[in-house]
């Protein structure tokens, strides 16, 4: 499934593709919100478990999906910048650690 989009041959959800493996979303935030996105996933494993942390600036989630990258093994993905309550829709990205986690955050 990682190839397939690295090639550019996959373009739809991933959910349901590869019922052997973890499926997850991706939420790349700034340093600055990470930490907190981190311990509200620790206070909450059930509907937001963290998978993964990776260092600002990595591509490769190196535990839960070595040799990935997560600026080309992702079908698609929604970008918001500016988001709060009152303000939402997609938007251009911003840098930052990246989390993994299956309800709140990769496909690997």
């Amino acid at each position: 499934m990682r190839a397939a989009a690295r090639r550019g041959e996959w373009h739809g959800s991933t959910g349901g593709q590869c019922s052997a493996y973890q499926q997850a979303n991706l939420v790349i935030l700034p340093k600055e919100a990470a930490v907190e996105f981190a311990a509200f996933c620790t206070r909450n494993p059930k509907p937001c478990p963290l998978i993964e942390i990776t260092p600002a600036g990595d591509p490769e989630p190196a535990r839960s999906a070595p040799g990935a990258d997560l600026r080309t093994d992702l079908p698609g993905y929604r970008v918001y910048r500016g988001v709060s309550s009152s303000n939402s829709g997609a938007k251009s990205a911003t840098s930052g650690a990246t989390i993994s986690s299956p309800s709140c955050s990769v496909a690997a």
